[in-house]
């Protein structure tokens, strides 16, 4: 079995892995002198647009890489080689861009997909065969959010089960966002006792907000929205989101801390009420404001908020409607760009 390769692999969607690849990618630069990074499958891409992670790990350590060497195929591609009976096919891919790799290479490390195509039992399945053929030692990643600790050890367990049966090495199994209440000790005893086949190193990480919440800036990009006001509060964290659609004294009583409001743009009246939220002691500090449409505020209302010294949180528009944006904006996940110096430092 390679001493030179791990393979980090997600039980799920919005893992946190991406904040282990970076950990482990940090470790491995002070210890081994040419370390690859590689992706067996990526999501498929807008043209010209690169794979977040790739693109993140590339930049940020700054790796003697093409970006084209970084990964076997898009999931895609995947399907229809697998789907049509070429499976072989596709392993052999994998396998042939992976080996270009370790002639090269002290170290390679690998990272699973995102579970975030139709099929997350298909890539349960061909992430495994992955890490088999290519006899790597894995780290599995899961997520503990907003789950209890009976929750937390069923779907460990369950993923833990999942790989063994396949005979593949696992190495360790980190869980992540995991409430403060929970200790790695608890979750341990539990899937390590009851006479489980294997002593497997449970870590966890507890949930921090910083990291899993998006910020305004990364809605902003998500969306493609214009910045009216506030430009200065983009690095503001969105805890959730809330659609305005009632009278404004009806919906003062759903603001939340950190919440995003989304609400037409000729809505004056929820406007001014946000802002009129944010400023006052009596109410959760919102995170923005997503005017959607295509509408913005009437004259009159600009000119009041241009008239203050700087609207208190981001104002930004766009196109589409509301529900076209809250669509959007849940499939939004939180991820780490090269130049956010202080996510990075924090994972």
């Amino acid at each position: 079995m390679p001493k030179n390769l791990l393979y980090i692999t997600a039980t799920e969607e919005r893992s946190g892995k991406s904040l282990i690849v970076l950990g482990i990618m940090q470790m491995l630069k002070k210890e081994v002198h040419r370390v690859a990074f590689f992706r067996p499958m990526i999501n498929d891409t807008e043209t010209g647009q690169e794979d977040p992670d790739i693109s993140l790990v590339l930049n940020y350590f700054k790796l003697d890489m093409a970006y084209e060497d970084t990964y076997g195929c898009t999931l895609s591609e995947a399907y229809e080689l697998i789907n049509s009976g070429r499976e072989d096919e596709f392993h052999d891919l994998i396998l042939d861009k992976y080996k270009r790799l370790e002639d090269e290479y002290d170290f390679i490390l690998c990272e699973g997909t995102d579970f975030r195509g139709q099929e997350t039992s298909f890539e349960t399945e061909i992430n495994g065969d992955i890490a088999a053929n290519l006899g790597a030692q894995v780290v599995l990643v899961s997520s503990g959010r907003k789950r209890t600790l009976k929750q937390i050890v069923r779907q460990t367990k369950m993923s833990i089960d999942t790989h063994v049966e396949k005979g593949i090495a696992l190495t360790a199994c980190i869980i992540n966002r995991v409430p403060e209440n929970i200790t790695s000790e608890m979750i341990a005893d539990l899937i390590n006792g009851n006479g489980h086949s294997i002593e497997l190193p449970i870590y966890i990480v507890p949930e921090n907000a910083a990291l899993a919440n998006p910020t305004v800036a990364h809605v902003k990009k998500w969306l493609n929205a214009s910045v009216m006001y506030g430009a200065k509060g983009m690095s503001a964290l969105v805890d959730s989101f809330l659609i305005a659609a009632m009278r404004v004294e009806n919906f003062l009583e759903y603001v939340t801390p950190g919440c995003l409001v989304i609400t037409p743009g000729d809505r004056s009246d929820i406007i001014l009420g946000s802002l009129a939220a944010r400023s006052s002691a009596s109410y959760p500090e919102i995170s923005g404001i997503v005017l959607t449409g295509g509408l913005l505020p009437s004259d009159s209302v600009r000119k009041l908020i241009e008239g203050w010294s700087g609207a208190p949180v981001p104002i930004m528009s766009v196109q589409g409607h509301t529900f076209q944006a809250i669509q959007l904006l849940n499939e939004l996940y939180s991820h780490i760009d090269a130049d956010d110096v202080q996510r990075i430092a924090t994972a």
